[in-house]
């Protein structure tokens, strides 16, 4: 996990090829958004969004 923005009901992953990959609160599973924290190892699907990658199915590792 790179960063968070629980006010906007965000953040972004570090994915293993150093990009940072979107997500919404709405994609994390098994997990409260809210107990997400940065440095948290997870393992996530990419997906094409409208305005580049995007994570789903967020779960902690």
């Amino acid at each position: 996990m790179a960063s968070l923005y629980p006010e906007a009901g965000y953040g972004f992953i570090a994915a293993a090829d150093g990009r940072s990959v979107y997500f919404h609160r709405n994609s994390v599973r098994d997990e409260r958004f809210e107990d997400m924290q940065v440095g948290m190892d997870v393992v996530f699907v990419e997906e094409q969004g409208l305005r580049g990658p995007q994570a789903s199915s967020v779960k902690p590792r």
